[in-house]
């Protein structure tokens, strides 16, 4: 696909429609892309979230808090809080077990799903979702594989 051409329209328009507006990319007032709209419910948990943060590692606005990935050549500030086990496998974004602090790079890294991740317990599984990687079998836990 060549992304430099102009997007064109390949079925013509209904009579009296009228086609979309382009999305502004940028605010005219501001020159600041616009935020998006974030539900109520996802703002509640956001505000949860920052609180246990704030309860659970106090001076970390100021950068004092270090990298949690375990890793002895890792010698990062904690950017992120990184799930153990995602929303996605039924874990909480406010539970306070289920958080660790790290740098970004290292969350970019273990969002990926390397071995050393799960083996240092950075990722938990149902089992499910970890079948055929060599590290499942070592990984006991309750509920696991």
């Amino acid at each position: 696909m060549n992304r430099s051409a102009p997007l064109a329209r390949t079925v013509p328009l209904k009579p009296g429609t009228k086609p979309l507006a382009r999305a502004k990319v940028k605010s005219a007032a501001t020159g600041r892309q616009p935020i998006p709209r974030v539900s109520a419910r996802r703002r509640a948990e956001n505000r949860e979230r920052t609180q246990m943060a704030d309860r659970l590692w106090p001076d970390r606005r100021e950068g004092t808090v270090m990298c949690g990935c375990g890793r002895p050549e890792c010698h990062r500030r904690a950017d992120d809080g990184h799930e153990l086990l995602s929303r996605a496998r039924g874990g909480s974004i406010a539970d306070e077990g289920n958080v660790r602090p790290l740098a970004r790079e290292c969350h970019a890294e273990i969002t990926l799903g390397p071995d050393w991740a799960y083996a240092a317990g950075l990722i938990k599984h149902s089992g499910l979702c970890c079948q055929g990687r060599p590290v499942c079998s070592q990984y006991t836990e309750e509920g696991a594989a």
